[in-house]
């Protein structure tokens, strides 16, 4: 029995350094475990398959094949409290592997395993408190989840746990310690705490500003295909933060963070392509990743989309459909779109005319320094006060 629950731990911490840290050796023992028939390794297998910045992508037909097979002996353990089937049935429920997705089951399941003191189920449970997944949010719940599993040396915990000292969520702020457990994590590969630390460097929090010692961290996770840190190399190449000034290079970014789905990646590759910077103009590819990008919500491609409508550029003329976009990017802040949507407004635009709708969204704009906004704001508002 001592034997088998060795092979158990080790096999959870090998999941561990996998996931979390991109381990080849951790990856490679896994599939081993696997392919010799081990139900443990089949589900950690199958978490692993298709997930950024993992050795394991592309498989998902054997992923599935081995969640089928590991599924009955998986209940049957967690059924009688095995700590790390409870976690792995959590993580079924969870991605809706060999199961329905539930989010109230992966709950149960994660927590019962927490309470046991599993590293892995209190790093989700932290995060289901956190986000309000299947319970009520609860940050300092939250905190107390990632604190056990940090103290166990989880290198995601600790990410998540120095998160929580930067933002002052949970705990009262503070970057010091903030830092201590980002770096923690980066010393066990944790993409998430490598890119975190590169923004610390890059923007002086914390630490005194050194722009080339974040690009130096952004690259460290870009290379293990780290979607943000792509997007974030493309736009310091762009701006000539910490490297020189590339847009070839940012392009390139770009493209990588782009085929991943990131959305600030297409909308910026959108802009690229519509006005022709170092790629042939193309305004059809341009809309095609604007698309990608409004369809996530990023703001800056919402408005570009409800440009190219209310003009015409490559899609037919639509008013309407300018008008929806422009709404969903001036919800989100984005002044421009404000301004546009205050402009539709005031003239029954793609919208029926609303005075006071078009008072709101100029004002919106206008409050954010936008200078044709606060003309039309005052030119509204006149007409209203002689019309009394």
């Amino acid at each position: 029995m001592l034997a088998v629950i060795v092979a158990e731990r080790q096999l959870d911490d090998d999941f561990i350094a996998a996931r979390w840290g991109g381990s080849r050796a951790a990856t490679d023992r896994i599939v081993s475990s696997a392919e010799a028939g081990n139900h443990l390794a089949k589900t950690y297998f199958s978490i692993l398959c298709n997930r950024d910045e993992t050795l394991l992508q592309n498989n998902c037909t054997k992923a599935e094949e081995y969640i089928r097979e590991a599924l009955p002996s998986l209940i049957h353990e967690a059924d009688n409290g095995n700590v790390f089937a409870l976690f792995n049935l959590a993580m079924c429920y969870a991605d809706g592997r060999g199961v329905n997705k539930d989010d109230k089951e992966a709950f149960r399941y994660s927590k019962l395993a927490a309470d046991k003191g599993h590293a892995g189920g209190q790093l989700y449970t932290g995060t289901c408190f956190r986000e309000g997944l299947a319970c009520m949010v609860d940050l300092a719940e939250a905190f107390r989840y990632y604190k056990l599993a940090a103290d166990q040396g989880h290198p995601q915990a600790q990410h998540c746990l120095g998160m929580c000292y930067y933002e002052g969520t949970g705990v009262s702020q503070d970057l010091q310690e903030a830092l201590r457990y980002y770096r923690l994590a980066a010393e066990q590969s944790n993409c998430d705490a490598l890119y975190a630390l590169g923004a610390c460097y890059a923007n002086g929090i914390g630490v005194t500003k050194d722009e080339a010692e974040g690009v130096k961290y952004y690259k460290m996770v870009a290379e293990r295909g780290h979607a943000l840190a792509n997007c974030t190399l493309g736009w310091c190449c762009a701006n000539g933060s910490g490297v020189t000034t590339d847009e070839k290079e940012a392009i390139r970014y770009y493209q990588l963070a782009a085929k991943q789905g990131h959305a600030g990646a297409q909308w910026s590759l959108g802009y690229y392509y519509e006005n022709g910077v170092e790629v042939a103009k193309n305004e059809a590819k341009a809309v095609e990743y604007y698309k990608l990008a409004a369809d996530q919500g990023e703001a800056g491609a919402q408005f570009r989309l409800g440009w190219c409508y209310a003009h015409g550029t490559v899609v037919n003329k639509d008013d309407q459909e300018a008008a929806k976009y422009y709404q969903l990017a001036a919800e989100q802040g984005h002044v421009l779109a404000q301004y546009n949507l205050g402009w539709c407004y005031s003239q029954g635009i793609g919208v029926s005319t609303d005075f006071t709708a078009a008072v709101k969204y100029f004002r919106l704009a206008a409050e954010q320094g936008n200078a044709d906004a606060q003309y039309n704001l005052d030119i509204l508002c006149e007409d209203n006060e002689s019309s009394v």
